[in-house]
Formats: structure tokens, sequence, C-alpha cells
């Protein structure tokens, strides 16, 4: 043990001694490649789970909550969830659920009479019927409006259209209803044959698809006859105070017939999507690896060779080879340790706070950088190891010439 202690100061030495003596531009420039390549590491993985991570907000925010609740299937499909009220009274009372809210969804079309001659264009549209106040506490299309109010919590004859509904505001589609304005008139053929006009209150915009119509509960149970009913039920919850799984189970046991997802179960594509990236990220993680090992194994086999007399020479006095594998291996990690310091500086020091200051503007929202501690954790250690085994290699392959050869460069 004392022997091994004493080889390794002896190795730190010869490693210290090297570094100083070494050529400072080098020296400068072999760190500067390292951290380059660390904060590549880091940038691309922090900016890639963003991406992925906003993408999952902007459905949860828009579409799911955190937990969706269907009408049952077994042991006899159903069409609506009966007694809302009060399930969802249930529900909330479970520790961590935030708020609950209903929705029914109608098919139909929209038809907008431009001036008023009784030349309708007409558009297929889902509708989303909503309780406005329970709505804003679950999701936030409330918040994403681009012109006009939201609904009104009383009224039962208002809308809200989406932008790729209409003209004028950016939608996404060229099958809309055309320019129509606040305060205009337009008319829903309901699948079940029921047709009523609705005053147009707000245009609303989200990430992924804004083709929706929003009109009131009440409206929806006039038109379908019902009550106290709903299509589906979402749930927002504190994923800070019990995990996601839990928050399933217990809404399962209050209503075992209905069927109860995840929002990871209905993600869908933007599950793909969130796939697509962590395998993007790992590909770029391993490239600036690689980079970062290629450029070591450069730096420590050229100063091994230029200095291979001096190794002969060493070995000739009785210093072990391991001694000399070690001093390299050393100059290895200090480089890559100076790059990880270097390039965590830049990237958590001036990157993070400027991305956050000035976030990249995208149509699922803006992205910033998203940095977990276990990975970083991971991109340090595997950015070591490389290092590490990358000065090891040529080491000992020079570390093992004769000793003869190596002190006549041979």
């Amino acid at each position: 043990m004392k022997s091994n202690l004493q080889q390794l100061k002896v190795a730190t030495f010869l490693a210290f001694k090297s570094i100083m003596r070494g050529n400072r531009s080098t020296l400068v420039l072999m760190i500067f490649i390292l951290a380059l390549s660390f904060l590549n590491l880091t940038f691309v993985s922090g900016i890639l789970d963003d991406i992925s991570q906003t993408a999952i907000d902007e459905v949860i925010d828009t579409e799911t909550a955190h937990v969706v609740i269907n009408p049952q299937e077994e042991p006899e499909v159903e069409e609506y969830i009966s007694g809302q009220r009060e399930l969802r009274r249930q529900i909330e009372r479970i520790p961590g659920v935030e708020a609950t809210a209903r929705h029914y969804e109608l098919a139909g079309s929209l038809a907008y009479d431009q001036n008023k001659t009784g030349q309708f264009k007409r558009v297929s549209a889902q509708m989303i019927a909503v309780d406005p106040v329970q709505e804003r506490n679950v999701l936030t299309t409330a918040d994403r409006l681009v012109d006009g109010e939201y609904l009104d919590e009383l009224a039962t004859d208002e809308i809200i259209l989406g932008i790729d509904l209409v003209e004028g505001y950016g939608g996404g589609t060229d099958r809309n209803l055309g320019p129509v304005k606040i305060g205009d008139e337009v008319e829903i053929a309901f699948a079940n044959g029921v047709i009523r006009n609705f005053k147009v209150t707000g245009f609303y915009k989200l990430g992924f698809f804004s083709g929706l119509a929003f009109i009131s509960a009440k409206e929806a149970e006039s038109v379908l006859g019902i009550n106290d009913s709903a299509n589906l039920i979402l749930a927002r919850v504190d994923l800070k105070r019990d995990n996601l799984d839990n928050y399933h189970d217990q809404i399962q046991k209050i209503a075992p017939n209905l069927n109860v997802k995840k929002y990871t179960d209905v993600l869908g594509d933007e599950a793909a999507i969130g796939d697509l990236f962590n395998t993007i990220s790992a590909i770029m993680s391993t490239i600036s690896i690689a980079v970062a090992a290629v450029s070591v194994f450069i730096l420590i086999y050229i100063n091994a060779i230029h200095k291979q007399r001096q190794i002969g020479i060493l070995q000739a006095i009785g210093i072990k080879q391991s001694i000399l594998i070690h001093n390299y291996v050393l100059q290895s990690f200090f480089l890559a340790m100076c790059g990880i310091v270097v390039g965590s500086f830049l990237v958590f020091l001036v990157l993070h706070p400027l991305l956050n200051a000035y976030p990249i503007q995208t149509p699922m929202g803006d992205i910033s950088l998203t940095f977990s501690t276990f990975k970083i954790l991971v991109s340090v250690a595997s950015f070591l190891l490389a290092a590490m085994i990358a000065g090891l290699i040529p080491s000992r392959k020079v570390a093992r010439q004769n000793i003869l050869k190596a002190i006549w460069g041979v």
C-alpha cells in the first residue's frame, strides 16, 4: 500500500513537471478544444432535453393535463361519464390533485357568412365544450388568446376559434372560414342535426394544433339533451408531492369501471419525438466524448514520442513503467478536468443565463436549457474516463519500448 502511494506521488510529480515545462500555447489550445467538446456535450444534451420537455409540457397544458379519465369500455361501452360532478369532487379530495375539468367532444361543421348574403363558407371541425372557470385551473388555452376574450362563465352562445379555422392570424390550413372578426356570428351544425348560432369572442393559438372550437358545456348539454355528464375528465396534479402512478391508481380505485390513463399513455407522436431527441442527444454526446478522447490521445502520443529518450533514461535509473504510465494518465486527467471547468463556465455561467433571458422562440414554446444532475454527472465521468483511456493507450506503448532503443531514439 505504501509502495503504491509512493509510486503515485512520483507519477504526480512527473506529471506536474511535464505540464509546467511543456509548451504553454499547446496546453492552452488543448484545454480550449476539450472545453468546446464538453460544452458541446452538455449544451446539446441540455437544449434537446428542453425541447423534449417543452413539447411534453405543451401537451399537458393544452390537451391532456396529467390524468385523463374516459368513459367505461367494459362490460359495456359507454359514450359519456355520468355523475361527473360528484366524481370530480371525489377525485379532488385526493391529496395532491390540484383541479379537475370536464370536456364534451362534439363533431360538426362551422359556417360563416362574411358578406351577410346567405352565402356561407363551411368547414368541418371538432368542438370542445368546457366549463370556463374549471378549464382555467387545468389547461392553459385561456392564456393563449391572440385576440379577444375567453368564454364567459354565464354565457352559452359564445365560441372561441383556433387560428387554423380563420384567416389573418397565421393559421396552418387552407380550409378555413375566412376573415372572421371578433363579434361576428358563426353557425354550427352539430352531428345530431341541431343548428345554433354563436358569437365569436376570441381566437387562440397553440404550439402544435389550433384547429378546435371551444363552446360552453351548458350549451353542449342543451344540444345533446343530457346533464351532469362528460366525454372525458382531466385532472391536474402536483408531481412534486407524489408520483404519477400513485395518482393514477388512486383515481382508478375511485372509478374502477372508467378508463383512466396517464398523460404518458396518450402522448402518441409527442412521445416518439421525445425518444428521437434522446437518441440524437446520445449520438452527439458520443461524438463529443470521442473528439475529446482523440485530442488527448494525439497530444499524449506526440508528447510521449518526443520524450521517449527521457523515458528511457528514467527507466534506466529505476523508474517503473507503471509510474511512467500513471504520469501520462494523470496528465490526461488534468487536461480533461481543465476542459470540464472551462466548458462548465461557458455553459452554466454564460449560455444558460443568456438563454434564460433570451430563450429561443418556437411554435411549441420558448426553448432554453434543461439540465439533469444525473446526466451532468454521467457526462463528467464519461469525459474523464475517455480522456484517461486515451492517455493510457499511447503511454503504455511508449513506456514498454526497449530501454536502449528509447535512449538512442531508435
